[in-house]
């Protein structure tokens, strides 16, 4: 599941919390889409629950490494 950090009615942050909450999806990797990161951030959004986080502007070869490295 690809979400962003920052969106109009909830952050990507809130987001992933609620996620991992139900039990369905609880095990879904996430991955986060941001031009907002820092290392600070990208530790506590790791913390909460995403598996990885691609700084934008992305390309398709960036996504493309990343998701090797999920599998």
């Amino acid at each position: 599941m690809f979400t962003d950090l920052k969106m109009h009615k909830m952050d990507g942050s809130t987001l992933i919390q609620k996620l991992r909450t139900r039990p369905e999806i609880k095990d879904t990797p996430i991955v986060v889409i941001s031009s907002m990161g820092s290392d600070v951030v990208e530790k506590d959004l790791l913390a909460i629950g995403a598996q990885a986080i691609v700084r934008k502007p992305i390309s398709p070869q960036k996504v493309s490494a990343m998701l090797e490295e999920l599998q």
